[in-house]
């Protein structure tokens, strides 16, 4: 499996267990210069000189290093995800579709839709399923066998550096996911339900942003049936509704 290298691996060194951030401290979503002048970090804006949103919409503060970092101790860079920029709607309409149809729903998450008023036709019809804890790595190293590099512009999409290997899964916590449609019915986004205890909110967009991927945006969701042209049109919140 062939995992592919950032184009800015030159001027950027991600940060890790072994080299944490010298802002936040933390190990991971950080980046330092290769000459160890200056700090990326996600996390902390107090004495940065800039700060700015990157390409995915996610805040970055630059820190200037004063000798803090020299270029020795910057680590070499490893093989990670790149910063993709998010897929166009038909590939992410092709991924995310593999990708559901890959999962189970599981009894107690068609039982939560069932007392929503979701007849079995209509759940099967609209994708829910559930994403599971364990057994994702093997579903997306399927999807990369499919669609190649793609599935890196695809948000939830990122690569877990552990232990010295690093292999491609995807983000989020375990529950009910929730295909999110554009006016062509193309899913462009999966928002999860949290199953109970998770930590979070009860409801997130599937993103890697934090994992050096692709953000979801803020897509409109248009439920499958709506016409292209309706005299009468009603917002409400949430995909379920």
């Amino acid at each position: 499996m062939s995992i592919p290298e950032r184009s800015n691996a030159s001027k950027w060194r991600r940060v890790s267990s072994s080299f944490p951030c010298p802002i936040c401290e933390k190990p991971d979503w950080c980046r330092v210069t290769a000459d160890g002048k200056v700090a990326a970090c996600r996390r902390i804006e107090a004495g940065a000189f800039r700060s700015k949103l990157d390409k995915n919409g996610a805040p970055c503060y630059l820190h200037r290093l004063h000798g803090a970092v020299t270029a020795e101790q910057i680590p070499p860079p490893t093989p990670s995800g790149p910063e993709f920029p998010r897929a166009d709607p038909k590939t992410l309409d092709a991924v995310y579709s593999a990708l559901l149809d890959a999962l189970p729903l599981s009894p107690a998450h068609r039982e939560n839709l069932q007392r929503r008023g979701l007849p079995d036709v209509e759940i099967e019809r609209r994708g829910y399923r559930s994403l599971p804890v364990r057994g994702r790595a093997e579903i997306v190293r399927q999807l990369q066998e499919c669609f190649g590099e793609a599935v890196f512009g695809v948000p939830g999409v990122f690569v877990q550096e552990k232990e010295g290997h690093s292999y491609v899964t995807v983000a989020g916590a375990a529950g009910l996911l929730i295909p999110v449609r554009n006016a062509e019915g193309q899913i462009v986004a999966l928002k999860i339900r949290r199953d109970a205890g998770a930590d979070g909110g009860h409801y997130c967009y599937l993103s890697s942003i934090q994992r050096g991927g692709a953000g979801p945006g803020s897509p409109i969701h248009v439920p499958l049936g709506v016409p292209s042209r309706s005299e009468i049109v009603r917002v409400t919140e949430g995909e379920l509704k």
